[in-house]
């Protein structure tokens, strides 16, 4: 029982020491561009402004969301 309340701590902290990151904060996923269009909205949405038209949609991109705008394109 004793050696295990030392061998815990002791892993633990061998654990924090070797998967930190170099700056000692967590390291944030990279933002995911995706360049999608959209069909259905319409032009003046304000998710749009800065769109471009292309075919029969707007052409954009913007980091990866998930939301009801977007379900159909992620």
């Amino acid at each position: 029982m004793v050696a295990l309340g030392v061998i815990a701590p002791a892993a633990s902290l061998v654990a924090l020491r070797l998967w930190r990151s170099p700056s000692g904060q967590r390291e944030r996923e990279p933002v995911v561009v995706v360049e999608h269009e959209h069909a259905d909205l319409d032009g003046d949405h304000p998710h749009l402004a800065s769109a471009t038209r292309v075919g029969t949609g707007r052409r954009h991109s913007h980091g990866h969301r998930h939301d009801p705008l977007h379900a159909a394109h992620f």
